[in-house]
C-alpha cells in the first residue's frame, strides 16, 4: 500500500514503537509525523500519479467541518486513507478487526472531517 511509503525510512521497531505510544527520539518522531507529505513526494515522481500522491499528503489533514464533494477524488481519497491507514497500523500492533473497528466507532469525529449538504 503506498500509504505508508513515506515510513520506509523508519526503523521497523521505532515504528512499532511509535504506534505503541512510546516516546522516541525526536528526530524518529519528526519523520513519522512528515511521512505523509514524505510519501506524497516520492509518487509525485511517477507519471500520471499526482493525484495519487495528493491523496497520500493529505491522508492525516483535518479540514474541518466542510462540506463534502463527492465528486472531489483527492479528498475522498483522503478520507478513505486515512482510516484504513489507522486500521492497518492497528492490524499491524496485533488488535482484532473487531476490536478496531469499535475504537473506530468511538473516535469517529476524529474520522470524519468532513460532511455531506445536499
Amino acid at each position: 500500500m503506498l500509504s505508508l511509503i513515506g515510513t520506509f525510512n523508519i526503523p521497523y521497531q521505532v515504528l512499532i514503537d511509535i504506534l505503541k505510544g512510546k516516546i522516541v527520539e525526536r528526530e524518529y518522531r519528526n519523520m513519522y509525523e512528515q511521512y505523509p507529505e514524505t510519501g506524497g513526494k516520492l509518487v509525485k515522481k511517477i507519471p500520471r500519479l499526482e493525484d495519487v500522491a495528493t491523496i497520500i499528503e493529505k491522508q492525516n489533514e483535518h479540514l474541518g467541518m466542510v462540506p463534502l464533494d463527492l465528486t472531489d477524488v483527492v479528498i475522498t481519497g483522503a478520507q478513505i486513507l486515512k482510516i484504513t491507514s489507522y486500521y492497518e497500523m492497528n492490524i499491524m500492533l496485533g488488535k482484532s478487526s473487531s476490536t478496531i473497528i469499535k475504537k473506530c466507532m468511538k473516535k469517529k469525529r476524529s474520522f470524519m472531517s468532513y460532511y455531506y449538504m445536499p
